[in-house]
């Protein structure tokens, strides 16, 4: 369950990155009011119109964010959250992951699932290529930017979803980069995620034997 500032921050986070329009910014600041959070801009900004100045929404919603303590819009650190009652902090191992290979009409891509969310669907809108993500390494073992999800007309020139990954101790982070659904990145348990990744490892059913003859004739290694 996000908090009400959590939920202030994405509304936020959305309109400033043009992916939602005023009447969305000013019904979550109803909402906050109604969730017990209170400041003078956030009252204005409820009793806002759709129709008016965009500057002067942008206005309000910025001294909204500063009158309650939340952190503007890229400012959260990796690893963290907007807290209850202002500020930050970090993130726990909550979150879930589930991988799958799955068909296409031209060979297979990798599904990826966050609590219980085809994020691959909701992001670029396409699946990585299982080769491509790992062979001949898994590339979401290791830390760093990866790329998960590509646009359905299969150019990753076009669109695409990005994550960067940080490894913390017991915990994993996923930091959204394009084409997020969510505004906040998500936390797994260390545990957790490489056993989801050796379990993904196993499934080899996008290994034909078209697909194992054509690398053999490049002298790729990825099948062995």
């Amino acid at each position: 369950m996000t908090s009400p500032e959590e939920r202030l921050y994405e509304a936020v986070a959305g309109w400033m990155g043009g992916l939602s329009g005023p009447e969305g910014l000013i019904d979550t600041g109803c909402a906050a009011l109604v969730d017990g959070l209170d400041s003078p801009a956030l009252r204005d900004l409820a009793g806002a119109s759709p129709k008016d100045r965009l500057a002067d929404v942008t206005g309000l919603a910025e001294t909204a964010l500063d009158e309650l303590r939340v952190p503007w819009p890229g400012t959260v650190p990796p690893g963290y959250r907007v807290a209850g009652g202002g500020g930050v902090v970090r993130r726990s191992g909550t979150d879930t992951l589930r991988l799958e290979i799955a068909p296409t009409f031209d060979g297979f891509e990798v599904r990826v699932h966050v609590n219980g969310v085809d994020i691959t669907r909701e992001g670029a809108g396409r699946g990585v290529e299982p080769s491509d993500l790992l062979g001949p390494d898994n590339r979401l073992a290791q830390g760093g930017t990866v790329t998960i999800a590509r646009c359905a007309c299969d150019l990753y020139s076009c669109s695409w979803t990005d994550i960067t990954v940080i490894r913390d101790g017991d915990l994993v982070h996923w930091e959204w980069l394009d084409d997020a659904w969510m505004r906040q990145g998500v936390t797994f348990t260390a545990a957790d995620y490489d056993t989801e990744l050796t379990r993904l490892t196993t499934d080899r059913s996008w290994q034909t034997v078209k697909r194992r003859r054509w690398w053999s004739r490049r002298g790729d290694g990825r099948f062995s």
